[in-house]
């Protein structure tokens, strides 16, 4: 695997101890408050025959349990519940705190994420779409990938607006995401068409039982994650383009979503994730009106305290491909390695 410059930066600075000098120096910097943000946790055997989107497989089994194992010594780890208590002043943050979330809802957050949280004692906060938990049908990205992929392999290209996206028997991963751009500037209507005229195109349905390798966690392992100390916030119902939608649409999503997650939890749900990390005042505003306390973003960047931006929340990325130096010093200079 060829090693990125930053990587070998990493393990320089890691090898002169750099991480716990920079840990020593940010405590002087005030309340920092750093996210971090997964997708899906599971091992990629062949990435080039995995069926769906490999860049939403943020870390290995192994490597997610040295990265929360590493978060629990070096850093304080917290729920954005123990983050609005401090805000309303009913506690006080501790020292180097970090949120782990997830977005979407994804089974493999139960089945792999799940054991290794609960075994080194990581509390984390997944943003699920509610639309999906309990289905077979997995998220509509997913199996737009999907789609492209077998399209690659029978030579049909996809027609979104006057753009064409030949896909081809290999090296399709620029194009997908060139495609996956263009479908989040159209409409939400305007996206289903599009996804469903591509599928009669390919004589493509979903299959009835769904896939392993890409399905949504069920409403029970929820609740299992749920008691035992796990946090739950939106990710809306259906994951649209938030900024895409009318204000009647927009409304339905933020909170049908939040009373389907409180009626199902039995918890109150008071911190949205944009879907794609997609927003804007107007979003804001209603977020705000629906009834919740905090929006989370997918801008990369740190929090201060002192100046939170609550409806605004950065996250550092985590993904599959950052080794063990790089991850310790992306926590250590985000600015730099994140």
């Amino acid at each position: 695997m060829r090693i990125r410059k930053k990587q070998l930066l990493a393990r320089a600075l890691h090898s002169i101890g750099a991480p716990s000098i920079a840990r020593s120096i940010r405590r002087f910097c005030g309340h920092e408050i750093m996210v971090l943000a997964y997708h899906r946790v599971q091992d990629l055997l062949d990435e080039d025959t995995f069926l769906f989107d490999p860049e939403l497989v943020s870390a290995s089994v192994t490597d997610f349990a040295w990265q929360m194992s590493y978060v629990s010594q070096k850093y304080n780890p917290i729920t954005f519940t123990r983050l609005l208590d401090a805000i309303d002043g009913k506690s006080s943050l501790p020292p180097r705190p970090v949120i782990v979330t997830f977005d979407d809802g994804f089974h493999d957050n139960y089945r792999y994420a799940f054991p290794v949280l609960r075994s080194i004692g990581v509390p984390a906060t997944f943003f699920v779409s509610t639309g999906y938990i309990g289905q077979t049908h997995t998220f509509w990205f997913d199996w737009l990938v999907y789609l492209c992929k077998y399209a690659g392999s029978v030579g049909v290209p996809l027609r979104i607006g006057d753009q064409v996206f030949p896909f081809s028997a290999r090296d399709n991963a620029t194009l997908i995401y060139q495609a996956m751009l263009a479908i989040r500037a159209l409409s939400d209507s305007e996206r289903k068409m599009v996804i469903r005229i591509f599928e009669g195109t390919l004589s493509m349905q979903y299959p009835a039982d769904g896939f392993d390798e890409s399905r949504p966690m069920t409403w029970e392992q929820a609740r299992e994650m749920a008691n035992a100390g796990m946090e739950f916030g939106s990710h809306t119902v259906s994951h649209p383009v938030l900024t895409s939608l009318g204000d009647d649409e927009l409304q339905q999503e933020l909170s049908v979503s939040k009373q389907t997650l409180e009626a199902q939890l039995g918890l109150s749900i008071d911190v949205l994730a944009y879907p794609m990390g997609l927003f804007d005042d107007r979003v804001r505003r209603q977020a705000q009106e629906v009834g919740y306390r905090m929006g989370i973003a997918y801008e990369s960047g740190v929090n201060r305290f002192n100046t939170l931006d609550r409806f605004g929340i950065m996250r550092l990325h985590v993904e599959r491909y950052v080794d063990r130096h790089e991850f310790a010093m992306s926590l250590a200079l985000p600015e730099i390695f994140s």
